[in-house]
């Protein structure tokens, strides 16, 4: 569509085309398993709002950065971005998008530890959103608000927050963040007083089921790898290897297309199992696949100098 078009279009209905569907572009290509391509296109959207020089265009821009880095879990970059929309929002007096900008830094401020400010500021926002009609971010707004008790330690207010957002789910038919509902169900189950094991597979077989009839890879990768942390405290560390497998070769098919030549990947990791990502690598190197240069820094030190590089 052409700059003419946009104009015309930011000139009767307040917003700027181009920039309004590259932010909701990049949304949805994270949740297809392209976290990349929708940080890339977070960033046109970006410099598209400050070539047109348009208040609340800008303000989009911005709040909607939030929520790409919010699924990308870049709290510290979601913290930055959700301020500075909602700065400029409250500036030029764009009530929607103080309110998306607000739940979305309390979300920030949540997984930082600061709970209780966090809390605050997304039960603020998001009843100032319904306050002005919309519905549209309702589900996802209430899941912030279920993770962020959870971060906190309040499971029952998270689980509640959720049958709150699965009723708006079905009642509105706003199901794009459902599959991540049905998941965040299931963790806040297995941190109750009494964990219910039984009924968070069940969440996060729903979960998986969700995503896989939306096509939704990323969260089939949160679904799967949930369940599969939770079989492997089972002892059923092949049924939780057999379930991450296909969309771990998924991943990896789809990011060495993005490589490019002469280009390099690094993997910083906490090793939790023999069976994850790095161990995953290591196998396949060992059976004749891609080389790695392996740096090994244990986080404690068994041998008697501690500065050793453990270059192999």
């Amino acid at each position: 569509m052409s700059r003419r078009r946009t104009g015309l279009w930011r000139c009767a209905c307040g917003g700027d085309l181009g920039v309004a569907s590259g932010g909701y572009l990049a949304r949805a290509l994270w949740y297809l398993g392209y976290p990349d391509q929708a940080l890339q296109h977070t960033q046109a959207a970006r410099t598209l709002a400050e070539e047109v020089a348009h208040p609340v265009s800008l303000a989009q821009t911005l709040v909607h950065a939030a929520v790409v880095h919010q699924c990308r879990r870049e709290v510290l970059a979601a913290h930055a971005q959700a301020a500075a929309g909602t700065t400029l929002a409250t500036a030029q007096g764009f009530v929607q998008w103080v309110a998306r900008g607000t739940v979305l830094h309390g979300w920030a401020l949540a997984l930082q530890g600061q709970g209780q400010a966090g809390l605050a500021e997304i039960r603020q926002g998001l009843a100032t959103e319904l306050a002005t009609g919309s519905t549209l971010y309702q589900p996802y707004f209430l899941g912030l608000l279920a993770e962020a008790y959870g971060a906190g330690g309040h499971p029952d207010e998270g689980l509640a927050a959720l049958a709150e957002a699965l009723a708006v789910m079905d009642t509105t038919e706003l199901r794009y963040y459902g599959a991540e509902l049905y998941r965040l169900k299931g963790a806040l189950l297995l941190l109750q007083a009494v964990p219910d094991a039984a009924q968070a597979a069940a969440c996060f077989y729903q979960a998986l089921d969700v995503a896989r009839q939306q096509q939704a890879k990323s969260f089939e990768l949160r679904a799967a790898t949930s369940l599969a942390r939770l079989w492997q405290s089972q002892d059923k560390c092949q049924a939780a290897s057999d379930l991450l497998a296909p969309v771990y070769e998924w991943f990896t098919d789809d990011l060495y297309t993005r490589l490019e030549p002469d280009g390099a990947i690094i993997l910083i990791q906490t090793r939790w199992h023999e069976d994850d990502l790095a161990g995953r690598l290591v196998k396949e190197m060992h059976d004749g696949g891609e080389s790695w240069d392996i740096v090994d820094l244990p986080a404690l030190c068994e041998e008697p100098e501690p500065s050793q590089n453990h270059l192999r």
